[in-house]
């Protein structure tokens, strides 16, 4: 599951890196590739489940600060993520028709579709600096320590933290 969560984030990664520069892309793709970090986001939000079922009964209890922490983050993140997204389809011009939906484009929604999306990836850089720890310890032993023990066969595999226990 650590692997599936490391791929998973990769790619959300990616795509939130892309989706977040429309000029780079082009308006056609930047909608494509926001709706595939939708449906990524969406899965690691299935995956991370238990975490979140196990954090808001226990949020005004005795509960880990950084627990805390992440999940206030995280449930702003997906108001953000909500928010852009829901504003996006509303300005569509690829997406919205293709799905034979007809929207308006521009005036309100377009600026908060850009002040959520700020929003969203000044949250995705906190939620990311959340994890480092987590990052870097998976980046270690699933990458780096089995290229090092191909180059060096004495390489030693470093302390990884359970699925989860960071989230």
């Amino acid at each position: 599951m650590t692997i599936f969560n490391l791929v998973l984030d990769i790619f959300v990664f990616i795509f939130f890196l892309v989706a977040n520069n429309p000029r780079l892309t082009g308006n056609n793709l930047h909608e494509w590739v926001s709706l595939a970090l939708g449906a990524a986001l969406l899965v690691h939000l299935l995956v991370h489940w238990r975490w979140v079922a196990n954090v808001v009964p226990n949020f005004f209890r005795k509960l880990a600060r950084t627990s805390r922490l992440n999940f206030v983050v995280d449930l702003l993140l997906l108001v953000a993520f909500i928010t852009v997204s829901l504003s996006g389809v509303l300005i569509s011009e690829a997406v919205a028709p293709a799905l034979g939906l007809a929207v308006t484009r521009g005036g309100v929604w377009k600026v908060l579709h850009s002040r959520s999306a700020d929003l969203a990836f000044i949250l995705m850089a906190v939620h990311f600096a959340l994890h480092w720890q987590w990052f870097v310890c998976v980046i270690k032993r699933y990458i780096y320590l089995p290229i090092a023990a191909r180059i060096h066969p004495s390489a030693s595999t470093p302390r990884v933290p359970a699925d989860g226990a960071d989230e």
